[in-house]
């Protein structure tokens, strides 16, 4: 029998998301987003596709259309190796998310990545998390 997550667990769920902040860290300087609704927040961001930050300061990477894809990526490069002697620093992430699915069939899912580019341009709607 298949069950469905009531949309108020949902909404509240990603509600919460505005007072659990993700905590992360590159070359000693930590940055956290506790919900993107003031300028300073959402301006770190560069969005592209349908993704977009809602007047309640809530991230959605995509609406409820069909074969869509949406990216929000930190505008400013980490640095993930110590200038001094090349080694590797280490980090953290921690997320509050919410995926409300419409479909039966469905590929819905997010992905926390590291890339070296912000441009998916090219990448596909619907498999391997929308890149290539």
């Amino acid at each position: 029998m298949e069950q469905h997550v009531p949309v108020s667990f949902l909404l509240l769920l990603l509600l919460s998301s505005l007072y659990l902040p993700c905590f992360c860290a590159a070359a000693n300087e930590p940055f956290v987003f506790s919900g993107f609704g003031d300028a300073g927040a959402s301006s770190n961001l560069t969005l592209d596709g349908v993704a977009t930050v809602t007047s309640g300061g809530l991230l959605e990477l995509t609406n409820n259309g069909e074969n869509i894809k949406g990216h929000a990526f930190f505008r400013t490069p980490f640095q993930f190796k110590e200038s001094s002697n090349g080694t590797a620093q280490s980090f953290s992430a921690t997320f509050v998310f919410a995926i409300n699915s419409s479909y039966t069939i469905s590929t819905d899912g997010m992905a926390f990545l590291i890339s070296p580019t912000t441009n998916f341009s090219d990448a596909g709607l619907a498999q391997y998390l929308s890149k290539i």
